[in-house]
């Protein structure tokens, strides 16, 4: 599996600084600790704002969004300064964000 060495190191979560579009499989990078899970209100990290280390593996929203993103696991790609031009599939950068302790 390829790695993003070059990545920055953040939180574990994928989906954390990330913005869903309504209708796209493209989440983009928006500099705010915006959770891209938050599909309602565009809002931030629950976890963060409620002072407690982000991590994906024990995130409420993800098991709330559970069967979104196993449906579209293979689909999502997201995109950022950091990440290549034609944007991360969610296996890798969840792989890459995961590692990270």
């Amino acid at each position: 599996m390829c790695q993003l060495t070059d990545m920055p190191r953040g939180p574990r979560c994928p989906f954390y600084g990330f913005h869903w579009p309504p209708g796209s499989n493209n989440l983009k990078q928006v500099g705010t600790p915006e959770c891209g899970l938050d599909l309602d209100g565009q809002g931030l990290c629950r976890m963060e704002t409620e002072q407690r280390p982000v991590d994906f593996e024990i995130c409420a929203r993800r098991w709330e969004r559970k069967n979104l993103i196993d449906a579209g696991r293979k689909y999502l790609r997201f995109h950022g300064a950091e990440l290549p031009g034609a944007g991360v599939p969610l296996e890798l950068l969840e792989h890459e964000v995961m590692q990270q302790k």
